[in-house]
């Protein structure tokens, strides 16, 4: 009697191991496939699949040790291979960046002034030689090179909070100045405000896709005004953004740079740790 249990217990061991073997087979298939791609993305030279490929691995099949020990010693060649080609487009952008720094510097010149809070840089063609007692803006960059606007209405008290640029049929308007701000005030010879950054984004990005003559729009929470505004002075506040934008880019690709280099070092250290590693393994062997 008791010999029949154990042959059914026995029977019952062998049916559940062999079916759990069954069932695995499917799974260690499926990992060996993607271990598989993996090698192909890294000899085909496609690092950054390489990489989400391994980080799909290690989520899905956390229990297969010696595949993802493999990947581990992978992981450095694909992580320099991937930091070598985003360094790559990190020093076009670079080299991009400069050359309109470069071209769009030529156009500008720096006003120092004891009486200015700060220096700040205009445009030679869309300077105004006396934007405080005049109906026009003054498109103008300050010592870190952020874009801003200076306008100026003269003879109307409109409570002047905003400005707008009409060309070729688009419109674009700055953000409104909040009552009490005093970025907006008024004085004997008229309304002025500074608008800066986001406020006239917009309008920077109108004047510099469509260089020619159009409308300038003054409003206020008292009516609006609207005058005429050159091709040249539209030219001046595009000129005035992109220079802005692309000392922005600069700045960022060179930043980029930088932290690039870095991750490079890493992933050097690491492989030569690696290699270090085998080889006192050998030695020991």
């Amino acid at each position: 009697m008791f010999k029949g249990v154990n042959k059914i217990a026995v029977t019952a061991a062998l049916s559940v191991g062999l079916l759990s073997a069954c069932s695995s087979r499917p799974e260690n298939t499926q990992a060996e496939g993607l271990y598989s791609d993996i090698e192909q993305a890294m000899e085909d030279g496609q690092y950054e699949k390489a990489i989400i490929l391994m980080d799909s691995m290690d989520m899905a099949y956390p229990e297969m040790t010696e595949l993802r020990g493999r990947l581990l010693k992978m992981r450095p060649s694909a992580m320099e291979g991937w930091t070598l080609a985003e360094i790559q487009k990190a020093d076009c952008d670079m080299a991009y960046a400069q050359m309109l720094v470069d071209s769009l510097s030529k156009m500008f010149e720096k006003i120092s002034d004891p009486k200015l809070v700060e220096a700040y840089y205009v445009h030679k063609k869309g300077k105004v030689p006396d934007i405080m007692s005049a109906t026009a803006v003054e498109p103008r960059l300050d010592e870190q090179f952020g874009f801003y606007i200076v306008s100026s209405l003269q003879g109307k008290n409109i409570g002047l909070n905003s400005i707008g640029l009409s060309v070729n049929g688009h419109e674009a308007y700055s953000g409104i100045i909040p009552y009490g701000d005093d970025r907006s005030f008024s004085g004997s010879n008229g309304q002025k405000a500074v608008f800066s950054g986001k406020d006239v984004e917009e309008i920077g990005i109108l004047a510099a896709n469509n260089p020619e003559s159009g409308k300038l729009v003054f409003r206020g929470n008292k009516g609006s005004h609207t005058i005429a505004i050159t091709q040249r002075q539209v030219v001046a506040i595009g000129d005035a953004y992109k220079y802005s934008e692309a000392r922005k880019s600069l700045v960022s690709a060179q930043i980029l740079r930088e932290k690039l280099e870095r991750k490079l070092q890493i992933a050097r250290n690491q492989m030569a740790n690696i290699v270090s590693s085998e080889d006192r393994g050998r030695n020991h062997d």
